[in-house]
């Protein structure tokens, strides 16, 4: 499975307890009403849906959902090799 910023955003907006209307590949986390909870439950969904390890930290310091996406796309190529 090929990592890509609207399925890093269908998982926020799935676990955000407010609708996530303007989450863009480029917003900020910390710009919307995700929470470290939504990170964490998000990291574990991540992780199970790509095989990579990833927490909570990871994603706040991606920082963005294309962020997460480039962090994913890294950990899978560092595994391939």
């Amino acid at each position: 499975m090929s990592a890509t910023v609207d399925t890093v955003i269908e998982v926020m907006r799935d676990l955000a307890p407010l609708e996530l209307v303007d989450l863009a590949p480029d917003t900020p986390f910390e710009d919307t009403e995700i929470d470290s909870l939504v990170l964490v439950e998000a990291a574990v969904k991540l992780t199970s849906a790509y095989g990579v390890s990833l927490d909570d930290s990871d994603l706040v310091g991606a920082a963005t959902p294309a962020g997460v996406v480039d962090l994913i796309r890294s950990r899978l190529a560092a595994t391939a090799t």
